[in-house]
């Protein structure tokens, strides 16, 4: 596993929507890894409003390196057409 560390970005959206703020949460959600997000419904005297946390990670995990070892061949791809006939397929 590389060097990751997790970060946080937190989201105040009025219930009623906003155009420009929903924007930047997309355009956030769209540049990053997220790994979670948690919204809440809120009221207080300010109105209503959704409040979310973002959790997203910096770096490299295992899953994203370049896997060690043979990959997957596929056959019709190396074989010429006389030989692909004597591969069977599993089922």
């Amino acid at each position: 596993m590389g060097n990751v560390s997790f970060k946080y970005r937190f989201f105040q959206i009025p219930a009623c929507g906003d155009e420009i703020m929903e924007a930047e949460l997309n355009a956030f959600l769209s540049s990053k890894s997220v790994v979670d997000v948690r919204q809440e419904f809120a009221q207080g005297e300010s109105g209503e409003h959704w409040c979310l946390s973002v959790r997203w990670r910096d770096g490299s995990l295992a899953k994203d390196s370049p896997r060690k070892g043979r990959g997957m061949v596929d056959y019709k791809d190396v074989l010429e057409p006389e030989e692909e006939k004597g591969v069977k397929r599993k089922k």
